[in-house]
């Protein structure tokens, strides 16, 4: 005799599945799609204050796991003034584990001088009312050029 799983039991399962499919497949979420001139800094740690100069770009890696239903968000768009998103990338971690976590990369440039707190949370997109699993808040500097010129 076969067992007979109930529908309210697939379809949340099988949407879980479509959701991650389409979260690893995807090529990111492209802001700008321009090349960013010169090297790119990489930052982990929020606690660590982010410093850079206009123009210059910048990307903050965040741990993450897709196939659990989690992923990253920005709380609210950057001032666009200061700082501007340029893409949001899924990368897996080089593993044959099943269901093995990676990070998700956010690349963003510099646009003019200021401060801004760039704020992620950590939440499945269908769960709204829920408290987010982890949250991440990192504090950016940016500073103006300075122009030296030739006597």
């Amino acid at each position: 005799m076969k067992k007979i799983i109930p529908w309210n039991k697939v379809i949340p399962l099988l949407v879980l599945w479509v959701a991650v499919a389409l979260i690893v497949a995807s090529p990111g979420i492209s802001g700008d799609s321009k090349e960013l001139p010169g090297k790119t800094s990489t930052y982990v740690d929020p606690k660590r204050a982010i410093q850079l100069k206009v123009g210059e770009a910048f990307s903050i890696v965040l741990d993450s796991n897709p196939a659990t239903g989690y992923q990253w968000q920005l709380t609210a768009p950057p001032d666009d003034k200061i700082v501007r998103l340029v893409r949001s990338e899924y990368r897996a971690s080089q593993t044959n584990l099943v269901g093995a976590g990676g990070e998700e990369i956010w690349t963003f440039s510099t646009v003019g001088p200021g401060q801004v707190t760039l704020a992620f949370k950590y939440m499945r997109p269908w769960e709204k009312d829920k408290e987010p699993e982890r949250k991440a808040l990192f504090k950016v500097y940016v500073f103006p050029r300075i122009k030296l010129q030739a006597h």
